[in-house]
């Protein structure tokens, strides 16, 4: 009873084919069917969007400095969901099919916040801030506290790991505690986006579900 269909992939719309999508969104509803749209936008399609990602912040950065990639696609660089650009272009995306197209659930691929580890997980300025921020949550209010973690208490020096020098990631028990507080921040940005757009969602239309397509990063 529920049908899905093409929507955005990679941030992209192909606006050609747009009024065919309110067509089967008009039949869905005459025949008592659900629909819901596929969503994907922890890439783009750069060759497509070239003009929007001149003016965009999105795009995500390894700590070598190269922008990852989808596989071996080298024109669908990555995105990063720690940027402010970036979800308003997802909420862009989600609003549309939502009050235009009336539908009934999102399907979101990709939704990997942060990348993968040890392929093109992010480590851009945004999220360096955010992990310093992270940081200074949990532990600026207790100097003595973070010495026992780190040895230190100035938070601002402490770097995301990983992802220059071999290994890419600890591999068997992770005994780094910068590791340690880097999977955790991982985990609670993964919780809070997904908050953050489920709570749009419900904003729009509480009616409408949500289903997501993640992988693992560890």
């Amino acid at each position: 009873n529920i049908m899905i269909t093409s929507y955005c992939k990679s941030l992209y719309i192909d606006e050609s084919e747009y009024p065919l999508k309110k067509e089967l969104a008009a039949h869905c509803k005459k025949h008592g069917l659900r629909l819901a749209v596929y969503i994907r936008c922890d890439n783009v399609y750069a060759e497509r969007l070239a003009d929007e990602i001149r003016t965009r912040d999105v795009l995500a950065q390894r700590a070598d400095g190269r922008v990852p990639i989808y596989g071996r696609e080298e024109y669908r660089p990555c995105t990063c969901f720690h940027k402010p650009d970036t979800m308003a272009w997802f909420k862009e995306a989600i609003r549309r099919a939502i009050e235009d197209l009336g539908v009934d659930a999102l399907h979101l691929d990709g939704f990997i916040v942060g990348g993968m580890e040890t392929v093109d997980a992010c480590r851009c300025e945004a999220c360096r801030r955010d992990f310093t921020a992270f940081l200074k949550r949990r532990y600026d209010n207790d100097p003595d506290m973070a010495r026992r973690r780190f040895g230190f208490a100035e938070l601002d020096a402490i770097q995301p790991p990983g992802m220059i020098v071999e290994p890419l990631m600890p591999l068997g028990q992770v005994v780094d505690p910068v590791w340690q507080e880097w999977i955790i921040f991982r985990c609670t940005w993964t919780a809070r986006v997904a908050r953050e757009i489920a709570e749009f969602v419900y904003d729009l239309n509480p009616d409408v579900g949500i289903f997501v397509n993640n992988a693992h990063f560890f």
